[in-house]
């Protein structure tokens, strides 16, 4: 075993997606009497906007050698300037817009700090801070390059593109508004990379096209690799491999040229991909370890993700299975950083916290408005009314403006009660989470352990075993499933199946089941809310057909037409009139809560017509009872994976 692949094995790394260029970082010169008069300025005891920018600069110096402890001057910085807002009472207004402004440049600092490491809860944070006071002070710049910040958290983090592209596009407007050609090419080539994952090739190369010639008249070479890079990828999956090389090529000669190892390492592993795709697998390896190497002296995971992965591939096509696990093994630990729903939901809270401050600052700014619009008129109705001494009009304008500031006050409270209500989104979500998971019955969990146990005690290991296996499948997709809002068709008939079988076994093949599903279905596209057949299967067979002389049968149906799945579940029990009687007659109360359940998420689903259920009693031609059906109406959502 390599001791090289052990040693990466041992090391954490944090999952990032950097393209440089997207920050603007100033390249200094190493004299050191420049960063002797930065320190000067920052330690000097007046506190003013010059001063908290000298901590900016100097921790974008300290930096490029070491990350921590810029980090720190950062933080410093923030507290100073933090600390003087709060406590000085009065302020000049430029004086004050100088220092938040210098205070949004530090925050945007800090979370590109926290971006680079990994830590995209953080980052997020900081981030939304930084935009709050651009937006405050109308900084178009800052407010542009948070836009283009917080766009790539949208599309890394939660794969939600057109999110992304709004904030890629009003980022664009603006550095083109501002003639800022260098960052205007940097957005370009980010909606590039947004067509680029939605397939949209054409517009994709359009895009990556224009930022490259935008960079090329600016003089701004060093940085085309990157759509350079993003270019072959294109190219490579639609199987052009010569010119997917050739731009390749073309991003490595340039990051040599101004020795950018970023680009190079990117450039390096997408030949390997390259090479591998076309079948050249021994040059596809000499580019994939040049990658790695390159991406670990760097220490970017996720330029060290996709060598891993690369790398992976390449070691099981050459059958050197141990290498290939460790690679492998690598890359599933940085693939599943990416997959964290606290750092999901952390990304949601920020925004809702931030559309809320926005808000509240919004009207308070009305509100003042309103306020000296309301002194005015009262010093000029008062003027008058000495003039002319006519208190019927002071009167009349009194009660105008007390209505009027009523009416702001009222609207304020409506305001914070909505903002109340977008923070307690987050709470809801995990609320229905917990909900859902009630729905699997807690008696039938008993009984399964019972029958488990009883299967043990009559030596059937053969059943217990069966009926063990199946049980512990089942739990397991109630807990996967049970974290997701939707999961395909195919997955809720699985999961149905399993606890089917489990009762067949409890019941000693007492009944058998049957599902009915119409030709147009496609089980991995039709998506479901999870567990929603269950509860009534589990009515029919423990209060339909247990109860019942001789053998049942349950079926299950599924069809489709315009705007609705149609589902049917029907059984030939013995009816719930004798179902309610045999209760009363055992002195059992039972409660619907999982059925009830069902029911209010079907009236929920977001963005659809409400859903129904319809509980209807089957007779024979002689009036006996003779089973029940429920059906089940689910408006249509369709997996757009």
């Amino acid at each position: 075993m390599s001791e090289y692949l052990i040693r990466l094995l041992k090391n954490k790394y944090y999952f990032f997606i950097l393209i440089y260029g997207f920050i603007d970082v100033p390249c200094f010169s190493q004299d050191s009497r420049y960063i002797d008069s930065i320190i000067q300025i920052a330690n000097k005891p007046n506190i003013d906007s010059v001063k908290i920018n000298a901590y900016n600069n100097w921790g974008i110096f300290v930096y490029k050698s070491n990350t921590d402890s810029a980090l720190l001057i950062y933080e410093k910085g923030v507290k100073i300037a933090e600390d003087y807002l709060a406590s000085k009472k009065e302020w000049d207004k430029n004086e004050k817009r100088a220092i938040e402004v210098s205070l949004a440049h530090l925050l945007d600092e800090i979370g590109f700090y926290y971006s680079k490491t990994g830590k995209i809860t953080f980052s997020i944070k900081y981030y939304f801070a930084s935009l709050k006071l651009f937006e405050k002070h109308l900084y178009f710049k800052g407010i542009a390059n948070e836009l283009n910040n917080i766009g790539f958290i949208y599309f890394t983090h939660l794969n939600d593109y057109q999110k992304a592209k709004t904030n890629f596009e009003k980022a664009a407007k603006i550095f083109h508004a501002l003639k800022d050609t260098l960052n205007e090419a940097n957005t370009l080539h980010n909606l590039g990379s947004i067509y680029q994952q939605l397939k949209d090739y054409d517009k994709a190369i359009s895009y990556f096209l224009k930022s490259i010639d935008l960079r090329l008249k600016s003089g701004d070479i060093k940085a085309t690799p990157i759509s350079y890079n993003y270019l072959s990828l294109i190219y490579s999956d639609n199987e052009d491999y010569d010119i997917a090389i050739k731009y390749l090529f073309q991003s490595l000669e340039i990051s040599r040229e101004f020795n950018d190892k970023s680009y190079y390492s990117n450039a390096l592993s997408l030949l390997g991909r390259v090479y591998f795709d076309k079948g050249v697998i021994d040059t596809a390896l000499i580019y994939g370890l040049e990658a790695h190497k390159t991406a670990n002296e760097l220490n970017f995971p996720f330029f060290i993700r996709s060598s891993s992965k690369l790398l992976s591939d390449i070691y099981k096509e050459k059958e050197q299975w141990e290498n290939a696990y460790l690679m492998n093994e690598l890359y599933q630990r940085l693939e599943d950083s990416t997959q964290s729903n606290y750092v999901k939901n952390e990304i949601l809270r920020q925004e809702i916290i931030y559309e809320f401050d926005k808000k509240a600052f919004e009207d308070s700014i009305r509100f003042e408005k309103a306020r000296l619009e309301k002194d005015f008129i009262i010093k000029t109705q008062s003027d008058k009314i000495k003039n002319d001494r006519n208190i019927r009009n002071f009167i009349l304008l009194a009660i105008l403006l007390a209505g009027t500031s009523a009416l702001l006050l009222l609207n304020r409270r409506r305001l914070r009660i909505k903002a109340k209500e977008n923070r307690m989104k987050l709470d809801t979500l995990s609320i229905e989470q917990k909900l859902l998971r009630v729905q699997m019955n807690p008696h039938f969990i008993f009984n399964a352990l019972n029958s488990i146990q009883s299967f043990i005690i009559e030596k059937e290991t053969k059943l217990a075993d069966e009926y063990l296996i199946k049980f512990s499948q089942l739990l397991r997709s109630i807990i996967e499933q049970t974290q997701k809002s939707y999961i395909t068709a195919k997955e809720e008939i699985e999961t149905l199946m399993l606890y089917i079988e489990m009762e067949q076994l409890r019941f000693s093949n007492k009944f058998s089941y049957e599902f009915r599903l119409s030709e147009e279905i496609n089980l991995q596209e039709l998506m479901l809310p999870p567990l929603i057949f269950q509860p009534f299967v589990e009515n029919a067979i423990v209060h339909g057909i247990s109860n019942k002389t001789g053998n049942g049968k349950i079926i299950i149906t599924m069809q489709l037409d315009q705007e609705f799945i149609k589902c049917s579940i029907e059984d030939d029990g013995i009816g719930r009139a004798n179902a309610a009687k045999m209760k009363l007659k055992s002195k059992k109360r039972s409660s619907s809560i999982a059925t009830q359940l069902v029911k209010d998420r079907l009236e929920k689903i977001k963005n659809q017509k409400s859903g129904s259920v319809n509980i209807i009693d089957l007779y024979d031609d002689k009036g006996n009872p003779s089973g029940t059906r429920v059906d089940i109406a689910i408006p249509k959502q369709k997996n757009r994976k």
